[in-house]
């Protein structure tokens, strides 16, 4: 049960209290990100990588060059895969040579393997996330005395 002091220290008296009895915690560690759920951070943290570091599918689908549908949607029933287009994942890096991703579902193959598309893209780039989307090298991730 708790005690009533008999005793009214001062502003001053109190703070000397303080001072001898409470030693603040001045200690550092480096943790793994894994290991440091509900700690404080004691310093500012910086992206060290940009990520993505390259474009990538916002979607699954397939990519394909902007360029093959200027003229409207393309006779595909002879494309390659690896060559007029490539499967993408979803967070996944699109090959250089392609720059737009076509969603799965406007996508068909028939018996034969030969693709087909109900979509024809508007804009180069579409459902293509783009470099540094999430974070850029050097960008403030985490603040000194946040807790993770």
């Amino acid at each position: 049960m708790y005690k009533v002091p008999d005793f009214l220290p001062s502003r001053d008296e109190m703070l000397k209290i303080l001072e001898i009895n409470i030693k603040p915690v001045n200690k550092t560690e480096t943790l793994r990100v894994a290991d440091s759920l509900g700690r404080i951070c004691a310093a500012d943290v910086y992206a060290k990588h940009t990520l993505p570091n390259k474009p990538t599918s916002a979607c699954d689908g397939v990519s394909v060059r902007f360029d093959d549908f200027s003229n409207g949607k393309p006779d595909t029933s002879l494309w390659v895969e690896g060559k007029e287009y490539c499967f993408s994942n979803t967070g996944v890096a699109i090959r250089e040579d392609f720059d737009t991703v076509i969603p799965i579902e406007k996508v068909a193959f028939d018996d034969t393997g030969r693709i087909s598309v109900s979509l024809c893209p508007q804009n180069r780039g579409e459902k293509v996330g783009a470099v540094g989307g999430q974070t850029k090298e050097g960008e403030l991730i985490v603040y000194k005395g946040e807790r993770l």
